[in-house]
């Protein structure tokens, strides 16, 4: 009589998605059933089940004749861990061994792999605690908080805002200091940016965007806006520099006399003010002249910040004004 003692065992393990959101995350569970036949054509005994990792319950199964199944007996359960939901996938294998009438044990080997569901998601929220844009060289402060909002661990962080006036910089977060934005973390970034003459002359908002990246998930963007408070002033200083040639501190004496004036036109805002007109009836009458602008700084006809334009204008004296 030849005796061919064989056992087979097949694993299969379902997902718990116990929070319902369609994915995988720490502390659900896999639950597993296993199904053991006795292959060969001999009585089996003591019918037993290893599955290392998994929380195994039922068994040993006392005997187990030749052609019958059993899938009632052994069941297990596994706890994911935030190691498994990075992976996506739970592999592992389980063992049942039997004992036939003669001869050393017999034994059966299954695998089973489960997918875990990954959501990949990071998110970036950008914040500055300047509320108002006054003028050039101002440097507002931004701080930028980068958390993850999928259920994988994020690797390779990026932050990166083009208006920064450096690369934004890691200032915390990483709390266990592995390189990795775990579910539990807020990373927090800063950067200054300073403000530009030109974006005060536009006006309107100081905006500019900030996106944050990882090598698993896709990239997050956030804008900030703060308003640019435009405040344009100039003023406006009118001398006389000489009267008939004898000075400015001359008097008019006589028809025919020349008064020489001085005007300056100052900027004292905050913002470049452009298409500078300057009117004065007296000058510009048929007894006066007045000189074009000169510029204090660039010649480009724009009246900066702190530039002046100096205009120089003549007055020839008429007997009417003497007479008056």
């Amino acid at each position: 009589i030849t005796q061919t003692p064989a056992i087979q065992e097949v694993k299969s393990g379902v997902f718990n998605d116990e929070g319902s959101d369609g994915f995988a995350d720490v502390g659900e569970t896999i639950s597993y059933t296993f199904t053991v036949a006795n292959t060969g054509n001999v009585t089996l005994t003591n019918i037993t089940l290893s599955d290392p990792g998994i929380t195994l319950s039922g068994g040993p199964i006392a005997t187990l004749t030749v052609g019958v199944t059993d899938n009632s007996t052994f069941t297990g359960s596994y706890t994911l861990t935030q190691a498994d939901v990075d992976v996506g996938i739970k592999d592992n294998i389980a063992t049942v061994t039997g004992t036939p009438p003669i001869g050393a044990n017999v034994t059966g080997v299954s695998s089973d792999s489960v997918s875990l569901s990954q959501n990949l998601g990071i998110q970036v929220v950008k914040s500055s605690p300047t509320l108002n844009i006054t003028g050039a060289g101002q440097a507002p402060p931004y701080t930028f908080i980068v958390t993850n909002t999928g259920n994988v661990t994020l690797t390779g962080i990026t932050v990166d805002d083009p208006n920064c006036d450096a690369l934004p910089g890691y200032l915390s977060g990483d709390t266990n200091t592995d390189g990795k934005l775990d579910l539990s973390e807020s990373w927090m970034y800063t950067c200054f940016h300073t403000v530009t003459q030109a974006e005060v002359d536009v006006g309107g908002n100081l905006s500019n965007t900030v996106s944050a990246d990882s090598n698993e998930s896709s990239a997050d963007t956030d804008t900030f806006d703060i308003p640019i408070t435009q405040s344009p002033a100039y003023t406006i200083l009118k001398s006389v520099t000489d009267v008939g040639g004898d000075g400015p501190s001359g008097s008019v004496d006589a028809a025919g006399d020349v008064i020489t004036y001085g005007i300056v036109v100052t900027n004292t805002g905050n913002q470049s003010i452009t298409s500078v007109v300057l009117s004065d009836a007296l000058l510009e009458g048929a007894n006066g002249t007045l000189s074009a602008a000169v510029e204090s700084g660039t010649a480009d006809g724009v009246l900066s910040l702190g530039e002046t334009f100096t205009y120089t204008g003549t007055y020839t004296t008429q007997q009417s004004s003497i007479d008056n």
